[in-house]
């Protein structure tokens, strides 16, 4: 059960008991719908700002790390040079028929 429970059914209780409190004080409807309006704005706001106050935002770790030279590795030396990909020749979009006369 985490922090969001024990609230919510705090607020469910105090809800209905207010609810009765007021059926109890015979007040008129429109009295108890006024009162319990502001009742549900008070139950309201408490949830936002619990909401807000659990929102943490975490710095993003610094950079460059301190242990670069672990993330980043040299090449071997016989790759030093680099590495060349070899791409087949591009087309101009026709492809040709494999035996001259085959069309």
């Amino acid at each position: 059960m985490g922090g969001f429970t024990p609230r919510f059914a705090f607020e469910i209780v105090f809800l209905v008991l207010l609810a009765i409190a007021c059926g109890l004080a015979d007040l008129r409807p429109l009295v108890i719908g006024l009162v319990m309006g502001g009742a549900w704005l008070l139950m309201t706001a408490i949830e936002w700002l619990a909401w807000r106050s659990e929102k943490t935002v975490d710095a993003p770790p610094p950079w460059p790390p301190e242990d670069i030279e672990e993330i980043l590795a040299p090449l071997p030396e016989d790759e030093a040079g680099g590495s060349t990909s070899v791409l087949p020749p591009g087309g101009d979009g026709h492809d040709e028929p494999a035996e001259p006369g085959a069309r």
